[in-house]
Parts: C-alpha cells; sequence; structure tokens
C-alpha cells in the first residue's frame, strides 16, 4: 500500500541517513553523461544537494556554492548535485547559464527519482555534508553554518 511503502522509506532513513552513519551510495550520469558515484568521492569531504533548477529557493544558494566550489577548489572537497528536472539539454543548459560550477546527477523529474525516493527526499533543497570516510556528519545547512562544517572537516585529520 502506499502507506506502508511511506512508512518504509522514513524507517530506510532513521536506520540509513542519520548523522554518524555511512552515506549509501549513489551512482548516476551528469548532463554530459559522466558517470558519478558517491563511493568515488571518498577521501574528500562531499556536500551532497537535492535540488532542482525550478525551485527558488535553491537558486538562491547557487551564487555561495559556486563561491564555496571556488574558494575550496585545491581542497578535497566535491559539492555533487542531485538535480530533478526535466531531461534532454536542459540541465546543460541550466548549468552553463547559471555558471554551476559542481557536477549534478540527473535523477529524472521530481517524484520520479530513484536515488531521492532511496533518500526519502521530500522536499528541496535537502543538503548533506559527508566526511572523508564516507559518513553523513550534518544535514540541512546553508551559508555561513555550511562553510563552517565543511571547513572544520577539511581540518580534522581523517582516520
Amino acid at each position: 500500500t502506499k502507506g506502508g511503502e511511506s512508512a518504509a522509506a522514513f524507517i530506510y532513513e532513521i536506520e540509513n541517513l542519520q548523522p554518524g552513519m555511512p552515506a549509501p551510495e549513489i551512482a548516476g550520469k551528469d548532463a554530459a553523461g559522466k558517470e558519478w558515484k558517491l563511493s568515488d568521492l571518498k577521501g574528500r569531504v562531499v556536500v551532497l544537494k537535492f535540488w532542482r533548477f525550478s525551485c527558488p529557493d535553491c537558486r538562491k544558494q547557487i551564487p555561495h556554492e559556486r563561491e564555496l566550489v571556488e574558494r575550496l577548489k585545491d581542497k578535497p572537497f566535491t559539492l555533487l548535485g542531485i538535480a530533478a528536472d526535466e531531461g534532454g539539454g536542459a540541465p546543460q543548459k541550466r548549468t552553463a547559464d547559471n555558471k554551476i560550477n559542481w557536477p549534478n546527477i540527473y535523477d529524472g523529474k521530481r517524484g520520479e527519482g530513484v536515488i531521492a525516493a532511496k533518500w526519502n527526499i521530500l522536499r528541496v533543497p535537502t543538503i548533506y555534508v559527508i566526511d572523508q570516510q564516507g559518513v553523513i556528519r550534518h544535514r540541512d545547512l546553508t551559508g555561513k553554518k555550511l562553510d563552517e562544517a565543511v571547513e572544520a572537516l577539511l581540518a580534522a585529520r581523517p582516520d
């Protein structure tokens, strides 16, 4: 039933997507067709952003995220977007038009994304901060708090 499916998604989130837990694998292709896997980013601090271009709050964050990516370009850091928008050439054009300087996996239209469903994403933006060992450390930080969390993880000596 739909209620059972919804409950299962929340149980999965409680059991697998909390700070201190290893981040589940994510795999998908960006607008250019390049394959991205979360596990390939081990050893890097990762900001994982579930979003869509049509979301005003998501778009408001783009300038700050662009600056964060540029400022940390020589550090072991990656911002990886999981975008829920229409396919075709639209994601590539929007990425260029908005000067987005980080990779984005296209996860299908809103409500259809396999990755978003697995991560029980009910609203965007939803942001996870993952440490160098692939462990979830924070959720839904933005602005200065996001910067501070990322910089603290980068400064920490990985085990």
